[in-house]
């Protein structure tokens, strides 16, 4: 069915667009990785500061 469709010899637009897609992929990884840093930056704080109001709760207790 699919074999009569007559194939261009395009090698060079191929392997040029495959690299651009490579590319892309690479900047979208790139990308997820400085969100997913981001919010491992802002859990880090987050828990920081609920750490910290936990030790002042407790010194406020004991005082």
């Amino acid at each position: 069915m699919f074999g009569t469709i007559p194939r261009r010899n395009n090698r060079k637009l191929r392997l040029s667009n495959w690299f651009a897609r490579e590319r892309d992929g690479d900047m979208q990884s790139f990308d997820v990785q400085g969100v997913a840093s981001g919010v491992g930056v802002l859990l880090r704080a987050v828990r920081h500061d609920l750490a910290r109001r936990r030790s002042a709760r407790a010194i406020a207790r004991t005082a």
